[in-house]
């Protein structure tokens, strides 16, 4: 089957050739020939060019050249620029990752306000084996070592099964011209090691090595998908979302390892802490704590608590004076409130419910504040008179975990006594009796 109609034949399998088709363009030889495929099948589609400004002229120069190609063609060219050397240095990242995030969010755009139905890309059979092996140095998980999807996310890649040299053949045959990126012959890259340097030694000892991927590659998607329904079954029966805080119980669980992997891995997790974590499991640790940038673990008892870092709350520190609360108040404590309210005594409808606490106002000392806990704080609760107990002897007792630990609102009254642990304690504190008149009632809502 030649190019063209392989090309064709992945478009269908896919996509209504009728639909409107984005191409990601570089000018170099393999995303230039997007451009002949697409009109030799008659396709509709437009030019998404992101000028990443790193080989100073000759970048600017690659933008020219795409440009003036869609201009005579009469195809909708798009095309971005920015300093991509200068946003990696603010955000702290590689040049790579940065100008790879830049490329996708300018494409997705494009995609959405040129009215496209799909981003085609050039990656081909050559930067597919590139990118296994390079995944596989890396200590990649499976799902990576299966290779590119050919779709994924509006992202077509039609090309998959046909080499760099079909490609320039394809290029060659008809007239097309493109440019050359120099940086691409350089070996400092990783990419560039692998493919002047490993693939042809590879090939020295197997010269099918591309037929073999993508055979073998067949085979080990046919596989992921196996392994990915079982561990998404497993995921299901085991995992249980409450308060945005993921939870698997761990106890008993078949797999482990390999669910963890699965649950994890997405999470930013890498595979070292996924092993610790797993350990901890088999050890029955309890608090042992993990984290990435985004997002926090910690091994409690019978499972495994996940939940996205939280910036500090503006709820720390917050102060209620008495004047705050004519006509009522409330405070927001992360995606809860506290509400305050005086009424008198005769409207007031006692209960023992951890969500209401009742206080009698002339024996509230104020400003009262909110804060969550930290170490040491003691309370003294209902049935303790004149005894204060540690409040993470509390928690222990109500197995509160230590995500729910670090978010529980506190009262605080101007004496730093804690008055009220929103949702969970009660305390002996300004307690109503024959003679209160007015009451301050908390909700934690």
């Amino acid at each position: 089957m030649n190019i063209i109609s392989s090309f064709e034949k992945e478009i269908k399998s896919t996509a209504n050739l009728s639909a409107r088709f984005l191409l990601a363009v570089s000018g170099g030889n393999d995303s230039t020939a997007l451009f002949p495929l697409c009109v030799l099948c008659n396709l509709d589609f437009g030019v998404a060019h992101y000028n990443y400004q790193l080989r100073g002229q000759d970048s600017d120069d690659d933008a020219a050249f795409i440009q003036q190609l869609c201009e005579e063609a009469d195809i909708a060219f798009h095309k971005v620029t920015y300093d991509t050397t200068q946003i990696a240095a603010d955000k702290k990242i590689s040049i790579q990752l940065a100008a790879r995030e830049l490329r996708y969010d300018f494409f997705k755009s494009t995609l959405k306000q040129g009215a496209y139905d799909y981003i085609l890309t050039a990656h081909h059979l050559n930067d597919n084996i590139e990118t296994i092996l390079y995944q596989f140095t890396k200590g990649a998980s499976i799902n990576l070592l299966s290779g590119m999807p050919k779709f994924k996310n509006k992202i077509l890649r039609p090309l998959l099964k046909i080499s760099r040299e079909q490609i320039e053949t394809c290029m060659s045959t008809y007239g097309f011209d493109h440019r050359e990126d120099s940086s691409n012959k350089s070996t400092k890259y990783a990419r560039n090691h692998i493919r002047h340097n490993i693939v042809p030694a590879l090939k020295s000892i197997n010269p099918n090595l591309e037929q073999t991927i993508l055979n073998n590659q067949y085979f080990w998607q046919a596989n992921l998908a196996l392994l990915d329904s079982t561990a998404n079954n497993l995921l299901k029966k085991h995992l249980t979302i409450k308060d945005k805080i993921e939870s698997l119980a761990y106890n008993n669980t078949e797999h482990l390892a390999v669910i963890l992997h699965r649950w994890l891995q997405p999470k930013g997790f890498h595979i070292e802490q996924i092993k610790l974590i797993e350990q901890a499991t088999r050890q029955q640790k309890t608090g042992v704590h993990f984290s990435t940038n985004k997002m926090e673990l910690i091994v409690n008892r019978t499972e495994i608590l996940v939940q996205e870092l939280k910036a500090v709350d503006k709820a720390e520190f917050q102060s209620i004076h008495l004047a705050d609360l004519q006509g009522g108040t409330t405070r927001s404590v992360g995606e809860r409130q506290l509400s305050f309210t005086i009424k008198d005594r005769s409207t007031v409808k006692f209960s023992n419910d951890k969500n209401i606490a009742l206080f009698d106002l002339d024996k509230v000392e104020f400003p009262i504040q909110v804060r969550y806990w930290k170490e040491g704080d003691k309370v003294q609760p209902f049935g303790l008179k004149g005894k204060k107990k540690l409040l993470s002897d509390i928690f222990i007792n109500k197995k509160v975990n230590r995500f729910e630990k670090s978010t529980t609102p506190l009262l605080i009254d101007h004496g730093d006594n804690i008055i009220y642990v929103a949702g969970l304690e009660h305390c002996y504190y300004a307690t109503i009796d024959k003679l209160s008149s007015k009451i301050l009632e908390v909700r934690y809502l």
